[in-house]
């Protein structure tokens, strides 16, 4: 097994510490994320886009684990691939099951409307944390599953009216609680 060493003190390090950044574009990501999770590891990266604001911010770092063997519930974002090739990283929005298998509605929570209904084996993983400015926040906390329940509402009973969406986001950004995460 050959050692990792530091590039500045030859000292060796710990394959578990270092840390490299790999840039790639669209498919090369796909690739990669997919058969990270698929193997049991976790993914980390930094997200790219808006469609997912307030909440996941351009810029923000994620934590990805594998979706097997994990429930995937309502309000969960998931790492998913909607179109063969690339990979979103969206909300559960709905849930059906179809012959003995499960399917998901997939939407971005600032897309007017789902980008569609994927097969359980087109969810890779599920975000189990994000990092912004050093402050970790862990999707499982009750705040965020609240947050989620409250983005899943606003799904159901208005897809498509934008001026309540976007009213409702910044109520709930501005209420105490929530003001902090979505800062």
């Amino acid at each position: 097994m050959k050692k990792l060493l530091d590039s500045t003190t030859g000292m060796p390090i710990s394959a578990c510490t270092h840390k490299k950044t790999l840039p790639c574009g669209s498919a090369s990501f796909c690739e990669l994320s997919t058969d990270l999770l698929r193997l049991g590891n976790t993914l980390r990266f930094r997200a790219q886009g808006i469609s997912m604001t307030p909440l996941v911010r351009d810029g923000d770092i994620l934590e990805v684990a594998p979706a097997a063997g994990q429930t995937i519930q309502l309000g969960d974002i998931v790492l998913s691939s909607v179109v063969p090739g690339k990979v979103v990283v969206h909300r559960v929005v709905g849930i059906e099951n179809r012959a003995e298998d499960h399917y998901y509605l997939i939407q971005g929570d600032r897309a007017p409307t789902p980008d569609g209904w994927v097969h359980r084996a087109q969810v890779f993983g599920k975000l189990t944390s994000l990092e912004r400015n050093g402050q970790v926040i862990h999707m499982q906390n009750p705040l965020m599953r609240t947050l989620s329940q409250v983005v899943i509402w606003r799904t159901r009973r208005h897809p498509n009216r934008a001026q309540l969406i976007h009213t409702l986001g910044v109520f709930i950004k501005h209420l105490p609680v929530f003001n902090r995460l979505l800062a």
